[in-house]
């Protein structure tokens, strides 16, 4: 049996009150532990009660739930042909990133321009209207592919967008978006097996992992590539606290590149279905860095940048674990994570809810 608050529209004879049910103005219409029948519900629409918290059981949640998903629209960006130019764009990237990569790997010291790589990069980044477009869109080219160059590519966009919040020069960013696209390129010589494993990694196979860091930097060190960019392979991993990898190294050793990236790396990666767990609501990747991430991440850069995500969401509707859809109306600047919800004119700040949380974007 479950707590849970619903609309009046959803109230049925039979469910039983989990609180007592007041009037705006404080009256009590129904007490606690009372079953409701016809003459009471009527008396909600009197009383212009719009919440009511029942008891219910697991059946009818399922089946609140079910209906929900059933009303739930279709997202129309995947018909346009918008989506569908930018991902054959997406696509044709990641094989060029892909062949790049070998070429680097197998020829290290013949002469290997990224400029084309950073190009394309960049052009992409121009067809992105706002955060929100970024964000919907990448976790809709999920869909098809996953691979390391379409996270290389993710991690680059995201890059771009929270540098763009830095204004830092035209140059620098070219020289991030080129160390985005090979943070990764140490991946290569980690066992297949191992890296896309369909399930939770061992702490051996995890170890084996954590060695791609350095495995990149010797690989971007025997192509001569810039030294910013060989740290950033070499340091994405790594944590302002001096709780990463490989060197455990606090925020004064992390050049900026790698401080950057490390924060794209995470949030592309929690936001990725896996095939041990769905895909993460973003403001639940919001919640844990608010948890754990102002100590582990440049403060600054991930605070401008959840910022962002969170206020990109505003009149987004949204289901709520309590199984209502809402509209998200105002965000809280204190508590990124938990913004106010309108559900039929009733208005849940959702810092002050504890019981309840944000499921799903719709």
């Amino acid at each position: 049996m479950l707590p849970v608050n619903i609309s009046l529209q959803q109230v049925k004879q039979g469910m039983i009150t989990a609180d007592d049910v007041l009037s705006p103005s404080g009256q009590l219409i129904i007490p606690k532990n009372t079953a409701l029948n016809p003459r009471l519900i009527s008396r909600l629409k009197l009383y212009n009660v719009k919440m009511v918290c029942v008891i219910i059981t697991e059946d009818v949640a399922q089946e609140l739930n079910a209906k929900a998903e059933k009303n739930k629209p279709l997202n129309p960006e995947k018909t346009t042909q918008e989506f569908k130019n930018f991902n054959r764009t997406y696509q044709d990237m990641a094989n060029d990133l892909e062949a790049f990569c070998k070429a680097v790997i197998e020829r290290p010291y013949e002469s290997h321009d990224p400029a084309p790589i950073i190009d394309q990069i960049l052009d992409l980044a121009k067809t992105v209207k706002n955060t929100l477009h970024l964000m919907n869109t990448l976790q809709l080219l999920r869909e098809y592919d996953d691979t390391m160059y379409i996270h290389s590519i993710s991690v680059a966009l995201i890059a771009h967008t929270i540098a763009s919040q830095q204004g830092i020069s035209e140059e620098d960013m070219r020289s991030l978006i080129f160390a985005c696209a090979f943070h990764d390129i140490g991946k290569v010589q980690i066992p297949p097996e191992i890296l896309y494993k369909p399930g939770r990694l061992t702490d051996e196979e995890f170890a084996t992992v954590k060695e791609h860091a350095q495995k990149g930097y010797e690989i971007l060190n025997k192509a001569r590539f810039p030294q910013e960019i060989q740290l950033a392979a070499l340091m994405h991993h790594e944590r302002c606290d001096g709780s990463g990898y490989p060197s455990a190294l606090t925020m004064d050793k992390i050049p900026f590149f790698a401080r950057v990236i490390a924060i794209a790396d995470v949030y592309d990666a929690m936001t990725a279905r896996r095939s041990y767990r769905k895909e993460i609501c973003s403001f639940d990747v919001i919640e844990e860095f608010e948890n754990s991430g102002y100590q582990k991440y440049d403060v600054t850069l991930l605070l401008e940048f959840l910022t962002s995500i969170a206020q990109s969401h505003l009149n987004n509707k949204v289901r709520l674990s309590n199984s209502l859809i809402g509209t998200i109306v105002m965000i809280n600047k204190h508590k990124l994570s938990k913004p106010v919800v309108n559900i039929d004119g009733t208005f849940f700040d959702l810092s002050k809810q504890k019981d309840i949380s944000i499921i799903e974007l719709l």
